[in-house]
């Protein structure tokens, strides 16, 4: 029988953006390899892998439809010529006298822990209290260790979302509309749970500020990539394996990436893995 209701294949079918000559922000953050293999390669979706992607698309469509009821807000506006954009908010706050850009993510605990570089420490136990008795690494009348965590700036993931909103800033700057502050509003999908508790995630929902980058920095990122995937398209090239940082250490080979069936790496990720 069928796997899922007709309407929801429908709307899984059409998740994907078609492509039309001028990348797109996202396009160029991920790997150009993977970029590359989405345009040029017939590939298969596992309907069920797609269950967050679903609840992201529903939470966006959600928010977009409030979002155009409120003033002074611009909401899902496709921005730029040579690389495109569509920031999912932007806003005047009337608090704060702040022109807000915002970017929504449905993210699981673990990558909100690394984008808020959270590191798991030891302390003593506040309370006092102390170990009845000996074990392994600890012996009977010394403090009680617990575990907290602290906001370590090393440890923190921000490269993606920090290139991602800059570029939509700049998009929104060269069109007119200044950006005073940059924001995550992320939706914790795992939140609430042992695992969310035990990284330190104690919320359903986070706001993050993203920092400003060199306005060149950002730009030159993203001129190189979409050179590199524009070159490789036209000549019908295969593009260099996606960076690390771009597959998320390998995970994204492993588990998440679509077109894996094209590419070596995928490949051996696949292979590696069972």
């Amino acid at each position: 029988g069928r796997c899922l209701s007709r309407s929801t294949l429908t709307i899984i079918s059409k998740q994907e953006r078609e492509w039309t000559g001028t990348p797109s922000t996202t396009q160029l953050l991920n790997g150009t390899r993977l970029s590359y293999l989405q345009l040029t390669k017939e590939y298969y979706i596992d309907p069920k892998s797609t269950a967050y992607a679903l609840l992201g698309t529903k939470v966006h469509k959600e928010l977009e439809i409030q979002g155009r009821d409120v003033d002074a807000t611009l909401v899902e506006k496709k921005l730029g010529t040579e690389i495109t954009g569509t920031p999912d908010l932007y806003e005047y706050s009337f608090h704060d006298g702040e022109h807000i850009l915002v970017d929504r993510k449905t993210w699981g605990s673990f990558r909100v822990a690394k984008v808020l570089g959270l590191k798991a420490i030891k302390i003593p136990d506040p309370s006092g209290a102390t170990y009845q008795r000996s074990g392994s690494g600890y012996k009977a009348g010394e403090p009680k260790m617990i575990t907290v965590f602290e906001y370590d700036p090393a440890s923190q993931d921000t490269f993606e979302s920090d290139m991602q909103l800059n570029h939509y800033r700049l998009l929104l700057e060269a069109a007119g509309y200044p950006v005073d502050k940059m924001m995550l509003e992320v939706i914790v999908r795992d939140g609430n749970t042992y695992i969310a508790n035990s990284r330190g995630i104690t919320e359903e929902m986070y706001y993050i500020p993203v920092r400003e980058l060199d306005d060149n920095d950002v730009l030159i990122y993203f001129n190189h990539k979409k050179r590199d995937l524009l070159h490789c398209l036209e000549n019908h090239i295969m593009p260099d394996p996606c960076k690390p940082w771009e597959t998320w250490d390998g995970i994204r080979c492993q588990r998440y990436c679509q077109v894996w069936e094209h590419c070596d790496v995928g490949i051996a990720a696949h292979q590696n893995e069972s």
